[in-house]
C-alpha cells in the first residue's frame, strides 16, 4: 500500500519519525529528495491554490503510482481532496479521512460559525458587511464605544485577508477590499491574548492538546500569523480548566454533526473571559511542533490520532489525558519575504525548515520562506 500525503509544506510530516507516508505532495517542498514533489520550485511565491496546482498534484499521483491502484491520500485540508475530486472524481476511492465537504464550508465560513457556536460560548461582536460599509463612521455606529476594528475575508487563514482597521489606514485597506464579496467585522479587542488550541475528534472521545499562543504581527495593516509559543503568559487570569470546558463545548457541538479528526481553535482571552475567533477544519501550522513533541514522548503522531478518530475513536480515550498534560517547551516560527527587508535565517534552532527555499532565484513578496522550532 502506497500512502501519499499532499498538503501546503513538506516540512508537514517530517518532524515525527518513522515517517508515515512514503510520499509528499507539497506547494513547497525539497522536490525529489526524501520522496517529495514540490509545486513551488525556482520562483518562491505566494502560496495559491488554483487549477495548476491541482493538476500538477493530479500528474504526481500517476507518476507515484504508475497505473497500481493500492494507494491512499491523506491531506492537510479537506478543500484540497474536494477540489480534487472536481477535476477526477475516480481519485476519491483513495481518499482517506476526510470530512463531508458541506460540514467543511459550513465551518471555514467564518461568520456561519460564529453565529452556529454563538449560543454556546462567547464570540465576538460582528456584522456582515459590503465593502462600502467597512467605513470608520459607519462601524462606529454599528460598535459603538469602539475606535478600531478588524476585517476579515469571510474565507481566509493564516491571518491572510484579516485587517486591522483604524482612522490611519482606513483609504489604504478599502482599497484592497473587493465590491464582489462581504467581510466580516468585529471590533478590535485590545489588550486579548491571541491563544489556539488542536482537538482530535471522535464518536465519543476527544483529546484536547496544551494550548498554544500566538505571535502576530501587523504587517501592511494586515494581521499574519508568526508562530505559536506554548510559554503561558505571566498575566493569565483564567484557569487550564475553563478553558478546556470552553475547548470541550466546541468539540462535543462539532462531533454531535460528524466532524471527526484533527481540527483547530482560535481564540482570545480577555481577562478571565474566553472568546472564540475561528474554527480551523484542518492541521494547521504549528501541527509539526505537536508531532516533534508527540514523537519525544512516544505517543502516537497526529496522522496516527487522525485515523484513530475515523477508525476507532475508542483507542483515543488511552491517550486523553498524557496528551493534555504534555510540556511543550517549545516554540516555531515562520519567515515570509520581505521585498523592502532582508530576510535572514536564525541564529539559534533546534530544527529549521525551508522546505525548498535552496532552489529559488526569484521571490514573491509575502511568500513563505522557512520555519523553525526553537526551546523558549
Amino acid at each position: 500500500m502506497i500512502k501519499i500525503w499532499i498538503g501546503r509544506r513538506e516540512s508537514d510530516i517530517l518532524t515525527y519519525m518513522p515517517n508515515k507516508f512514503d510520499y509528499s505532495i507539497s506547494y513547497y517542498g525539497s522536490n525529489n529528495q526524501k520522496n517529495n514533489f514540490s509545486f513551488d520550485r525556482q520562483k518562491r511565491t505566494f502560496s495559491r491554490y488554483n487549477k495548476d496546482f491541482y493538476c500538477f498534484i493530479i500528474k504526481c499521483i500517476e507518476d507515484i503510482c504508475n497505473d497500481c491502484l493500492d494507494y491512499e491520500l491523506y491531506f492537510y485540508n479537506n478543500i484540497l481532496s474536494r477540489e480534487l475530486e472536481n477535476l477526477q472524481p475516480s481519485l476519491k476511492n483513495h481518499f482517506r479521512n476526510c470530512n463531508n465537504y458541506s460540514l467543511i464550508d459550513w465551518l471555514n465560513n467564518k461568520s456561519y460559525s460564529r453565529l452556529w457556536l454563538s449560543n454556546s460560548v462567547n464570540v465576538p461582536p460582528f456584522a456582515l458587511l459590503s465593502k462600502d460599509e467597512c467605513h470608520i463612521d459607519n462601524l462606529s455606529v454599528i460598535f459603538p464605544h469602539y475606535s478600531e476594528y478588524i476585517i476579515q475575508k469571510n474565507y481566509s487563514s493564516g491571518g491572510k485577508g484579516t485587517y486591522h482597521l483604524t482612522s490611519n489606514n482606513e483609504n489604504i485597506i478599502l482599497n484592497q477590499l473587493s465590491s464582489s464579496e462581504p467581510y466580516l467585522a468585529s471590533p478590535y479587542i485590545a489588550n486579548a491574548i491571541a491563544a489556539c488550541c488542536h482537538v482530535i475528534i471522535g464518536s465519543k472521545n476527544v483529546i484536547v492538546f496544551p494550548i498554544g499562543f500566538q505571535i502576530l504581527s501587523e504587517h501592511m495593516d494586515t494581521m499574519t500569523y508568526l508562530g505559536t509559543t506554548y510559554q503561558k503568559p505571566n498575566h493569565l487570569r483564567i484557569t487550564d480548566l475553563q478553558i478546556k470546558e470552553f475547548i470541550l463545548k466546541i468539540s462535543h457541538r462539532l462531533a454531535c454533526n460528524g466532524y471527526r479528526g484533527i481540527c483547530g481553535y482560535d481564540f482570545l482571552i480577555q481577562e478571565k473571559q474566553l472568546i472564540l475567533i475561528e474554527i480551523n477544519p484542518r492541521y494547521m501550522a504549528s501541527s509539526y511542533l505537536l508531532n516533534y513533541v508527540l514523537a519525544k514522548e512516544n505517543l502516537p503522531s497526529l496522522f496516527d490520532l487522525n485515523d484513530m478518530a475515523f477508525s476507532n475513536d475508542m483507542k483515543l480515550g488511552i491517550y486523553q489525558k498524557q496528551i493534555y498534560n504534555l510540556n511543550i517547551p517549545y516554540v516555531t516560527k515562520t519567515a515570509y519575504y520581505n521585498e523592502t527587508k532582508t530576510t535572514s535565517l536564525p541564529s539559534k534552532y533546534i530544527l529549521l525548515f525551508n522546505d525548498g527555499l535552496d532552489n529559488a532565484y526569484a521571490f514573491e513578496n509575502n511568500a513563505y520562506m522557512y520555519r523553525y522550532i526553537d526551546k523558549y
